[in-house]
């Protein structure tokens, strides 16, 4: 749900994906550090705010997703 929500918004904070994803911050917080680890998510950091973005290879991936099967 956190992809999705920076699919239709370009850049989010952390508070913004814990609420899309029905998570608390903490939690929100592990999943977004799991999503840059895999180098699906980048952040910057302005003031004490921290935001995500989606990658290009992120992009990629889930437009192949949202394509479906058979268009590759």
């Amino acid at each position: 749900l956190m992809l999705l929500a920076l699919m239709q918004q370009p850049e989010c904070d952390t508070a913004a994906l814990a609420e899309a994803a029905g998570l608390g911050m903490r939690g929100a917080g592990r999943v977004v550090g799991q999503l840059h680890a895999q180098g699906l998510t980048a952040w910057e950091e302005r003031g004490v705010y921290r935001y995500h973005r989606l990658t290009r290879a992120a992009e990629d991936a889930l437009l192949l997703v949202v394509q479906g099967p058979g268009t590759v």
